[in-house]
């Protein structure tokens, strides 16, 4: 093979720092502290303000629902569904309603018993006494809930009506009967 002429040397190069490239400002050396906390509390104000931007949320604690609220907001409730149900289904529910509401302010084991055993003073203990001012409510529904010749939506919506009205802490108007007033119910 045959070698041609060969270049003389390496190659000039251009010494450096390169004349045609201005040289590049540094920083003196040692930053002031100043800007490095300044920057440091720049980059921790950003991460927390993109933390309170993107974070969940906690969950806030429910205030519970008080029984008697919780007991007229259904009684409202069935009362706009009146025309709905049977009366029979809605003699159920206020009595569903009541022994709920019964159970969750005095600790009366309501929804496990029945009227008699509710009502008749040989079977309850003295601190789980129901007051006497949700006989009457009580009665309404039973002869509702067990009439042979059918109840009519009107007898319904009087039941709604005064069971309200007990749980509002009035006494239920019945004519000639005479029943307890019982304490102020604080509603919240």
């Amino acid at each position: 093979m045959a070698q041609g002429p060969q270049a003389p040397g390496p190659p000039k190069l251009t010494p450096l720092p390169h004349p045609m490239i201005p040289m590049p400002e540094t920083p003196p050396p040692g930053t002031p502290w100043w800007m490095i906390a300044a920057l440091t509390l720049l980059l921790l104000l950003s991460a927390g303000l993109l933390w309170l931007l993107f974070r969940n949320p906690a969950a806030r604690a429910v205030p519970p629902e008080l029984p008697l609220n919780k007991a007229l907001l259904q009684l409202e409730g069935l009362k706009a569904r009146v025309n709905e149900l049977a009366p029979d289904e809605i003699s159920h529910r206020v009595s569903v309603i009541l022994r709920e509401c019964q159970y969750g302010m005095f600790q009366v084991p309501a929804p496990w018993r029945t009227t008699e055993e509710l009502f008749t003073p040989k079977s309850q203990p003295r601190q789980t006494a129901v007051p006497e001012y949700f006989k009457p409510v009580a009665e309404t529904y039973d002869r509702l809930s067990f009439a042979t010749g059918g109840a009519t939506r009107e007898a319904a919506l009087e039941l709604i009506d005064s069971a309200i009205t007990v749980l509002r802490g009035q006494p239920p108007a019945r004519a000639g009967a005479q029943t307890p007033v019982p304490p102020a119910i604080p509603t919240v």
